[in-house]
């Protein structure tokens, strides 16, 4: 179970996300001052309490600048699993701690501060582990068995996919500032990958798999391979040739297609699941 493998977390445009977390634990928090707020008394103290939201937003917003740089370094982030992301969830716990017993202490007098820190970390890890815990295998579970059921309909029907290209004419991407186009025959090309400003073509030439790095877009890309139907953006990052579809694997963290001639995945986006169903219907 906690080997599943995971959504990778979201690391974009969460800032509003975090704000929306912050407000609702200042709301909390001053509507129901837990934890021995009720007691303490100071001119400035629904300010004090609110600011705990405060905290909250900041600490997150650095957390998910340190996970952004750990998936710039790290390799797998195709192997983030049930485990990793408790651990992760219960190491954001931890710093939210941090953050709330530092801020606390410019206000409140601690007799000893290792036993202060202890008592923080004690209330955050006690509000947030079990529902983190419970949450994440749950979503697991939901997205593993949907993906499982999504991949199993469109294998039924993978042979759909093949014989939609008739047209003769070859590939041509022409890359920025190139002097010499890339020309491929069409039953010939796997897949292509995008990174930045390049894009990374695969492709069989004389029964072997070669690949050829391009400087230009995959917007640009798709556009020249308008008039190839079989050719189809699965993903932000991907074009995938219909024709070399053999099987599609499904798993919480979305669906994956299997081509011939490579042992490469590919992802599908959630958002193009649908563009390859209506594929199938053709």
């Amino acid at each position: 179970m906690f080997k599943n493998l995971y959504p990778t977390p979201v690391t974009t445009s969460t800032w509003k996300l975090y704000l929306t977390i912050g407000f609702f634990i200042s709301l909390f928090l001053l509507v129901f001052q837990p934890f021995g707020l009720i007691a303490y008394h100071a001119p400035n103290k629904y300010w004090f309490i609110g600011g705990f939201g405060l905290v909250t937003f900041v600490v997150l917003t650095l957390d998910n600048l340190l996970l952004k740089l750990y998936f710039r370094t790290k390799s797998g982030k195709k192997d983030w699993t049930v485990a990793k992301q408790i651990m992760m969830q219960v190491a954001i716990l931890f710093t939210i701690g941090a953050g709330n017993y530092v801020y606390s202490a410019w206000h409140i007098h601690f007799y000893s501060q290792m036993i202060g820190f202890l008592v923080f970390q004690a209330f955050t890890t006690a509000v947030g582990v079990l529902p983190i815990s419970i949450i994440t295998i749950l979503n697991e579970n939901i997205r593993n068995k949907t993906y499982l059921h999504e991949a199993s309909m469109f294998n039924e029907n993978v042979t759909a996919l093949h014989k939609t290209d008739l047209t003769e004419a070859p590939i041509c991407l022409v890359g920025e500032n190139a002097t010499k186009p890339l020309i491929i025959v069409v039953s010939d090309f796997l897949y292509a990958e995008s990174s930045g400003n390049y894009l990374n073509v695969h492709f069989r030439k004389e029964k072997i798999v070669k690949s050829v790095l391009l400087r230009t877009t995959l917007t640009r890309a798709k556009g020249q391979m308008e008039s190839h139907p079989s050719i189809i953006k699965c993903h932000r990052a991907f074009l995938v040739n219909c024709e070399h579809i053999v099987h599609v694997k499904g798993n919480a963290q979305g669906l994956r297609l299997q081509l011939n001639h490579t042992d490469d995945e590919i992802p599908v986006s959630r958002n193009f699941i649908n563009d390859l169903r209506l594929k199938m219907d053709e």
